[in-house]
């Protein structure tokens, strides 16, 4: 196959004109999970949604049509992400605030929540990669973690830190971890307390094991040994690996986990 890296690998399929959509820059855009639908942030206060069409007027064959306007913010909104489920979008804004919408067919979305815990711009929002746990990341140096409760969603979580503006923040590909970028020039690597714990403990009785001086064929035989056990037992968790197994979600310490995670052997 060919390289996706080689000279003209890529090629463009569709343009957008979303200037009769948005008075103002686009900021940020986001695919939901089908990848036929486009959340498209704008410093308007306004989402767009643009839906994949089949079109005959472009090369390519398809095209993008507007869907949907999501509105409520009073500022500029930073950011506009689909969670993993497919049921909701969040979005955030300079208004310090997030606002999560119900996602039905029809594309009339309505916001379902508005969580206004933080004090100061929201800069952007992130899924976990595999729940419908939402991140987000502030002016106010604080990331905040959120998730629903009963009928509507609240903050479980303040994470704080970084001394100055939180720009970012990225998942692992397992959801394992996460990490943030900040104004103060550091970055910072997050994981479940439980987990961490875990690890560290772990760790430590490896060290106990296997002594200072022990080295050479023998401790590299011992440490192969360790990685076929480790590899039975990821197998037996379903493909997550024994030490990230309770990171899987951020909300391990609120016993959200699956029964066969929660369930692990030591």
């Amino acid at each position: 196959s060919a390289s996706l890296a080689s000279e003209d690998a890529w090629v463009l399929l569709s343009e957008v004109d979303a200037r009769e959509k948005h008075s103002r820059t686009l900021r940020s855009v986001g695919w939901d999970m089908s990848g036929s639908v486009l959340a498209v942030a704008s410093f308007d206060a306004t989402t767009t949604l643009w839906k994949e069409e089949k079109s005959e007027q472009v090369s390519s064959g398809l095209s993008f049509e507007c869907v949907g306007v999501v509105a409520g913010h009073e500022n500029e909104v930073k950011s506009a992400m689909f969670s993993p489920s497919g049921d909701f979008l969040a979005t955030c804004s300079r208004d310090k605030s997030v606002h999560i919408f119900d996602t039905p067919d029809n594309f009339e979305y309505e916001c379902v929540s508005v969580l206004q815990s933080h004090s100061q711009d929201v800069k952007c929002v992130r899924w976990h990669p595999s729940q419908d746990v939402l991140f987000s990341c502030s002016y106010d140096d604080t990331v905040k973690i959120w998730a629903p409760d009963g009928d509507d969603w609240s903050c479980k979580e303040t994470l704080a830190g970084h001394e100055s503006t939180v720009w970012g923040l990225a998942f692992d590909p397992l959801g394992a971890r996460f990490a943030t970028c900040s104004d103060d020039r550091t970055l910072r690597i997050w994981a479940p307390a439980a987990s961490a714990a875990a690890v560290a403990a772990e760790k430590k009785e490896q060290m106990k094991q296997e002594p200072a001086a022990q080295g050479g064929a023998a401790s590299r035989l011992k440490a192969a040994g360790k990685a076929v056990m480790a590899a039975n037992r990821l197998q037996a968790l379903g493909g997550f690996p024994v030490a990230a197994a309770a990171f899987v979600s951020p909300l391990y310490r609120f016993s959200t986990l699956p029964v066969t995670l929660a369930a692990e052997s030591p």
